[in-house]
């Protein structure tokens, strides 16, 4: 999966393998607002309170910081503080997060089931702020899905 974003997250090209990991193929205008404010979000990004949120609420508070006059990321800052589950993690966040490179994760992709995602993250030169992510795709095994041991 690939895509690349502004640095407000604002969706600026995508592949099809990325659109696939969403339901309808609706690839969301803004990325961090899907991974922090949606209930599919919250859903397709497993282990989302512990892993995802922090580390996305911190890209977004410093990209603020170095974009105070974006109004797209006010705009996500307010919508962050007033929702009751990512407001206390946005606000009260420590984690220190730049960018999701070499960052493994898991998720439930939507047609591939569960697995874990291995991020690869640049900024391109002749864009500034923005950012190019290639998402490499492991599915858990069947071994891992049943819950039995992995054979050695």
């Amino acid at each position: 999966m690939m895509y690349v974003t502004d640095c407000a997250w604002r969706v600026l090209a995508f592949n099809d393998a990325f659109a696939d990991m969403f339901q309808g193929r609706q690839v969301p205008d803004n990325t961090a607002r899907w991974m922090l404010l949606t209930a599919e979000g919250r859903r397709t990004l497993l282990d989302w309170q512990m892993t995802w949120a922090p580390s996305v609420a911190a890209q977004v508070r410093t990209t603020l910081a170095e974009n105070p006059d974006n109004e797209t990321l006010k705009g996500l800052d307010r919508e962050l503080r007033q929702d009751p589950v990512i407001g206390p993690i946005y606000t009260l966040g420590t984690d220190a997060s730049i960018a999701p490179d070499g960052v493994n994760r898991r998720l439930h992709h939507p047609l591939r089931g569960p697995g874990l995602a291995k991020m690869v993250a640049s900024a391109p030169f002749s864009a500034p702020g923005a950012r190019a992510i290639i998402v490499i795709f492991e599915p858990d095994s069947d071994d891992q899905r049943s819950g039995l041991p992995h054979s050695p």
